[in-house]
């Protein structure tokens, strides 16, 4: 599972990673933190910050669960994005090590939403120009083939039947969520065939 923002002081060493459990007892196995310090609150945005931890973190966790991705042989990696637009891939079988990590290739922001199929992970960028739409290799974090889609992403695709479909330019508001340095709509709607 992927943890979210510690709300208080002190930040604990589980805010903001990946945590494994046996799934027949919910034990604890092991945990890789991607981001330390990360205290955050809604009321640390207001003019007069209400409840807001000293460690005032940027508020980068995760927008969902980790994505298992078959990489060839015995191996599999963990992979997962982050709201600050870093793409992790984390070996499961070795107590979460990291495999590899990538920023978002505009230097944006992201709500942290990836999709794996075949070998390749799909990440989407809240920037609003050039390749904002990027196929990684799963093993090695080589940008396959990108598309500008002409609107913000902020959603990872969805895979059906062989097709990827990715939407763009759909925003939460009239205005960018707050922290995003991108936000442009165009309400588009992309199919892409799969390899």
């Amino acid at each position: 599972v992927a943890t979210g923002d510690n709300y208080s002081d002190p930040p604990s060493k589980t805010s903001d990673a990946i945590v494994a459990m046996d799934l027949k007892t919910g034990a604890f196995l092991w945990s890789r933190q991607l981001l330390e310090n990360d205290a955050f609150t809604n009321g640390c945005l207001t003019p007069q910050p209400v409840n807001c931890p000293e460690a005032k973190g940027p508020d980068h966790d995760f927008g969902q669960p980790p994505v298992l991705v078959e990489l060839g042989g015995q191996n599999r990696a963990l992979v997962i994005a982050q709201k600050s637009g870093m793409v992790h891939a984390v070996d499961p079988d070795k107590k979460g090590a990291i495999l590899w990590q990538t920023p978002d290739p505009q230097a944006s922001k992201n709500p942290g939403f990836v999709t794996a199929a075949n070998g390749v992970v799909y990440a989407g960028s809240a920037a609003g120009s050039g390749g904002n739409m990027c196929a990684l290799d799963a093993a090695t974090r080589t940008v396959l083939w990108s598309f500008a889609s002409g609107g913000s992403v902020f959603s990872a695709p969805a895979v059906v039947h062989g097709m990827l479909f990715w939407g763009s330019g759909y925003t939460r508001n009239a205005a960018c969520p707050n922290g995003f340095n991108s936000c442009v709509a165009n309400d588009k709607l992309f199919a892409f065939g799969l390899p």
